[in-house]
């Protein structure tokens, strides 16, 4: 019996794109099979995170001011502002199309439930045909993760 394991890395780029494919994993599949799902499950996901800045400047022709939101999608700026639940509902609409159906907030270290909670309610109501699901990821410097699919 060997000590040695062999280890696929997947080309997943966001947290969000490998918790679907770690979710398309099927340990009844082969290697082959599941490299193939779990690969093709990565174009599914469209995500972006919130964060803020800590200088002024503009960025994509948006001015920032230190101490802003941002959301972050993929290569680029897609909302600003001082509200983290405003920035965080018009990024989840920008990275939404007419074939969303789920988003997921995980929400990070420096966000309260409370605060969370609130934010998924007024995503809810700008989104009423999408479902919400809301995550404690704990993370740091983002105060929300998003996952849209």
């Amino acid at each position: 019996l060997s000590a040695f394991r062999q280890a696929i890395v997947l080309p997943a780029k966001t947290i969000p794109q490998g918790i679907t494919a770690l979710i398309n994993f099927i340990p009844e599949h082969d290697t082959d099979e599941n490299i193939k799902s779990m690969v093709s499950a990565l174009d599914t996901i469209r995500s972006g995170q919130v964060t803020f800045a800590v200088r002024d400047t503009t960025i994509d022709g948006m001015k920032v001011s230190a101490g802003d939101y941002m959301g972050l999608g993929k290569h680029t700026l897609l909302s600003v502002g001082d509200d983290i639940a405003t920035v965080t509902t018009e990024l989840v609409g920008a990275l939404t199309d007419v074939d969303s159906e789920l988003v997921t907030l995980y929400y990070g270290k420096d966000i309260t439930e409370e605060d969370a909670k609130s934010c998924e309610e007024k995503i809810r109501e700008r989104y009423p045909d999408m479902e919400v699901e809301l995550q404690n990821g704990g993370q740091p410097v983002y105060y929300y993760i998003i996952s849209v699919e």
